[in-house]
């Protein structure tokens, strides 16, 4: 099947083709058309000859209840060949008919794919084989759809035996995924008034790093609860969040609040981000023993004074309360700091160099967008994805207006000279909208 549009002409590849047979009558999936584009079709057959047939025609039509999006930057020959995959919401928010969806923009910002299945959705990733994992805000599914929009797979906690599954989902090299769950249990030794638990005893809420088969079997668990030092409270206000109070059906403490995996291949480790201890972290998966700490010793607890902390050396600071770190091909870790609870709160990439065996980290970039002033602050939610060509995708999921609107930022910096060559955002007056993360797929079609 060959395509023709306003960007071209190119063959429908392998993974488009949905027949699974020879026989005269065949199925094509035809992806990455946009609203408005006028397109036409020519079907090319073989039986002994080529024949072919064209003249259909067709235009997509609008999205039906489209967000508002607005494209400031698109230099497309200065990005990362590929379409940005991210979530939006905004039926959370008690807006109907709502946007809640995944969707992939081309490299003018233009929408050229989405599902919508009627669920508030967090983080989505798209798979070696093509397909996309989603994971439903709220921890209460995580789930394997095509780019058709059929269901593959569905996980759900309470067959896996875990309490909800949130944040993050990776694979491992052996297939297996790894996410967060979550477990609570009763702990003493806290201050009674500033956390009002009767005693000192608390409801607390650690995670867990969940490892489980695509057939959905728990095969590993590792409680960050025996890892860190449940003590050790960086801000009372976060500890205090009762985020897991109907899950547990009792008051609760939100102590670590995880929200991101990496895994180094080289080493067999695992790299934590845990927003509630502002710390990130990695551990052996041998023994879950910790071989650096990248973040403070807090006067909160005493528990952590024997931690492997990273002395940060030369100019920059530490990230404050982030998301989404990333572990570069070089070693480096780029992460997407929040800027929680610093005098000036901003939102800034940062990459940081580590020196394992002294225990040292140097910040070694760093990125807040010129354009704005004062800077952009994403106080909750947001990610970074590296990009193969040098360039960075941020995605500010949580900024909010001067009226207190949550608004969304998509935007890709060249990390060497620090031009923005692509910038969009959804932003409306009346409606808030929220995401997560975002990436860069090389296709929108399977392998």
């Amino acid at each position: 099947m060959q395509v023709s549009g306003p960007d071209g002409t190119y063959n429908v590849p392998a993974g488009g083709i949905l027949s699974t047979s020879p026989g005269t009558t065949h199925k094509v999936g035809v992806l990455g058309m946009f609203t408005g584009g006028s397109y036409s079709f020519t079907a090319f057959a073989t039986a002994g000859s080529t024949v072919s047939k064209g003249g259909l025609g067709y235009v997509p039509p609008q999205i039906p209840h489209v967000f508002p999006l607005t494209v400031n930057v698109s230099q497309p020959a200065d990005m990362e060949p590929g379409y940005t995959l991210f979530s939006l919401n905004n039926g959370l928010l008690n807006i109907t008919p709502n946007n809640d969806g995944i969707y992939a923009l081309d490299a003018q910002g233009r929408v050229v794919w989405y599902y919508r299945d009627g669920r508030y959705m967090l983080e989505v990733q798209r798979l070696a084989n093509g397909h996309i994992l989603v994971m439903e805000y709220g921890g209460t599914m995580v789930y394997e759809i095509d780019v058709w929009g059929n269901v593959l797979n569905t996980y759900l906690p309470g067959p896996m035996g875990v309490h909800l599954l949130h944040h993050d989902v990776i694979t491992l090299p052996n297939g297996n995924y790894l996410t967060f769950a979550v477990e609570m249990r009763s702990i003493g030794g806290y201050p009674a008034g500033p956390t009002g638990c009767a005693g000192g005893v608390c409801n607390v809420v650690g995670d867990v790093i969940v490892e489980f088969t695509p057939a959905g079997v728990v095969v590993d668990q590792i409680p960050i609860l025996d890892v860190l030092d449940p003590l050790r409270i960086p801000q009372m206000d976060l500890f205090n969040t009762p985020l897991f109070n109907l899950e547990f059906g009792t008051t609760t403490k939100d102590w670590s609040h995880c929200n991101a995996l990496q895994y180094s291949a080289g080493d067999d480790t695992l790299i934590v981000s845990c927003r509630s201890q502002n710390v990130i972290f990695k551990i052996r998966r041998s023994d879950h023993s910790k071989v650096w700490v990248l973040g403070s010793n807090d006067a909160s607890s005493t528990g952590d004074d024997a931690w492997p902390f990273l002395t940060l050396t030369g100019p920059g600071m530490l990230q404050a309360y982030a998301h989404s770190p990333k572990l570069l091909a070089n070693g480096n870790l780029l992460v997407y700091d929040n800027g929680d609870y610093r005098p000036q709160e901003y939102t800034r990439l940062v990459e940081f160099a580590i020196d394992e065996p002294n225990l040292q980290v140097q910040q070694v970039w760093e990125w807040v967008d010129p354009d704005y002033v004062p800077p952009l602050y994403g106080y909750f939610s947001g990610g970074v994805d590296a990009l193969a060509g040098g360039t960075a995708l941020q995605c500010d999921g949580g900024l909010l207006t001067s009226g207190n609107i949550n608004w969304v930022r998509l935007a890709e910096v060249n990390r060497t000279t620090q031009e923005k060559v692509f910038e969009a955002t959804i932003q409306q007056v009346n409606s808030a909208y929220i995401a997560y993360r975002a990436s860069r797929i090389p296709t929108l079609y399977p392998p």
